[in-house]
């Protein structure tokens, strides 16, 4: 979606009934594709996360140290949890499963919003990463010219902001501030 920063859309997602969680908050392979990449580097402000229900905290594709360090996040912004399997084959459909003690799709959801859900499940093995990637890859070959466009502009807002970073970022330090005493 061209022309849609992080706010414009979690200002139309506001006036539906959702729950707004971010998947891969911390980026995917390196990209500047996470919510929270994207707060760190100061393409958008904190203040875009504190609109957010949840964070995905487990995702199947995603690394051990990236989903530990979401959930920090997550629990640092006061928000929710969700997992994913990050599933592109079948088979992996599942495998990590978002959790609460809710009977029907509506007390989910509500469970997700007041912080009472969990995740559990395994996050893929590098061979099963390395093995969905090639069956994805055709997919995602037909997307490359505007990824990499979308990749240019993030490149040139980054040097645009990294002269006048946004205010409120400097609740990060704060944040990291608190981690730091619970380990």
């Amino acid at each position: 979606m061209r022309n849609m920063p992080t706010s414009r859309l979690l200002d139309l997602l506001e006036e539906e009934n959702c729950v707004v969680s971010a998947a891969h908050p911390m980026g995917y392979l390196g990209s500047n594709k996470g919510l929270e990449v994207c707060i760190r580097k100061d393409y958008i402000p904190v203040s875009e996360a504190k609109r957010l229900d949840a964070f995905e905290v487990m995702s199947g594709g995603i690394s051990r140290r990236s989903n530990i360090a979401a959930c920090e996040s997550a629990s640092g912004y006061g928000l929710g949890v969700t997992g994913g399997t990050d599933g592109h084959l079948l088979r992996e459909l599942g495998n990590i499963v978002t959790v609460s003690d809710a009977s029907d799709l509506d007390g989910l959801l509500d469970s997700i919003v007041k912080k009472r859900s969990g995740v559990i499940g395994k996050e893929k093995s590098l061979a099963t990463k390395a093995f969905m990637g090639l069956v994805s890859l055709t997919e995602f070959c037909r997307h490359t010219p505007s990824v990499g466009f979308v990749q240019l502009e993030q490149t040139v807002m980054n040097i645009k902001r990294h002269r006048n970073p946004p205010e409120d970022n400097n609740f990060r330090a704060d944040r990291r501030q608190a981690c730091r005493k619970r380990s």
